[in-house]
């Protein structure tokens, strides 16, 4: 992996090194077009490799998370967010992002559909995924998401989004659920109608009740977005629930 790491970084320093050289030795006879298209051929093959490497360091943290010591008896527990994740969220949203702006700026450089049709698509692609280059941003530097777990129940902080505390004494049950080869965590509540009437926004209700009339299920965590394995939450949660049953 070590060897691959290296091969990936190399070709980041090569990209940058002709990306570089591409403002400094400009060819005089080159049209402005030529010339963008050109540096976006290198800013994309640069960002392709060096997303390449971090994907692949992405999946060994990934595995190396069930192998993590975590003490059941601290109190609190904090699991913080996975900078992994966030960095390779930030690298694909800014690739796409780059895709995105020729599409706008030089339509009738791209064959498929008409004119109108490419801006759009790229007008929509910078507007979606610049607003995911914003967040995964603010989470790579400022990383506040975290999950804190305690005796009265847990937290879950996004690091962008308003926190959600939620409470062993409302908990029913906490089980698996697997949607389409994706691991999920299921927190069944013991009183789901009051938790749906004690959501603030109209839309917000409307939101959460249809979504238990379709899945039975409310609240669901991924493990992905921190620096936890699945397996390893699943049981922390089961365990800490069980404990404060126990203690009734």
């Amino acid at each position: 992996m070590r060897l691959i790491y290296l091969i990936c970084f190399l070709f980041f320093l090569g990209g940058s090194w002709a990306i570089y050289k591409s403002y400094t030795c400009v060819d005089q006879d080159s049209s402005s077009q030529e010339l963008f298209k050109e540096r976006l051929i290198l800013v994309c093959s640069t960002l392709f490799f060096t997303g390449c490497g971090l994907f692949l360091y992405f999946l060994n943290k990934e595995n190396a998370k069930e192998n993590k010591f975590i003490s059941y008896h601290l109190n609190p527990i904090i699991i913080r967010g996975s900078y992994s994740k966030n960095l390779l969220l930030l690298f694909s949203c800014l690739f796409i992002v780059i895709l995105c702006i020729p599409l706008t700026l030089y339509p009738e450089g791209f064959d498929l559909g008409n004119k109108y049709e490419k801006i759009i698509i790229g007008v929509i692609g910078i507007l979606f995924f610049g607003f995911g280059l914003i967040v995964s941003f603010l989470k790579l530097f400022n990383n506040n998401s975290s999950i804190e777990i305690n005796e009265r129940g847990f937290t879950i902080n996004s690091g962008v989004f308003k926190s959600k505390t939620f409470y062993w004494s409302d908990i029913k049950a906490i089980n698996e659920i697997i949607v389409k080869n994706n691991k999920f965590i299921s927190i069944e509540l013991i009183d789901t109608k009051k938790y749906i009437e004690n959501q603030k926004y109209w839309i917000t209700r409307k939101y959460s009740t249809l979504l238990y009339a379709t899945s039975k299920s409310l609240i669901s965590i991924t493990s992905s977005n921190f620096d936890i394995g699945h397996n390893q939450l699943l049981n922390l949660l089961k365990y800490k629930l069980e404990l404060s049953k126990e203690k009734k």
